[in-house]
């Protein structure tokens, strides 16, 4: 059985064992408990001026991920381009890593842009 996935020496296979330092365990568990500091410390975006860029939540974005993290159902009513996807996108990578046996369905009303939030 390879150790990597796809030939990618990044990328370890399914069922590869990892040994992790004590600091390491300390950052997972830190990272499972709060979906705001795993966003802020993990997740990056494109900026069209430059680049990849880290996840710099704003305020209203905390607020946004606090309620879908504390409440079974949320609905929200926000303006357009206040970076609502990529929020819940990050949100759903926390949620998926760290819970088991939990599946996530994107849905859009064009196949483009659900494609493009699930990449």
């Amino acid at each position: 059985m390879s150790q990597v996935y796809l030939n990618n020496p990044l990328l370890k296979a399914a069922g590869v064992s990892i040994p992790f330092t004590s600091e390491q365990v300390e950052e997972l568990i830190k990272c499972s408990k709060d979906p705001i500091y795993f966003i802020r410390n993990y997740c990056k975006i494109i900026s069209l001026d430059k680049g990849l860029i880290d996840f710099e939540l704003f305020g209203y974005q905390e607020n946004f991920i606090k309620s879908m993290h504390n409440n079974n159902r949320v609905i929200s009513m926000q303006p357009r381009q206040m970076g609502k996807t990529q929020t819940v996108a990050a949100y759903i990578l926390h949620y998926v890593l760290f819970n088991d046996h939990k599946t996530v369905a994107i849905l859009a009303i064009k196949k483009a842009a659900s494609t493009e939030i699930s990449n």
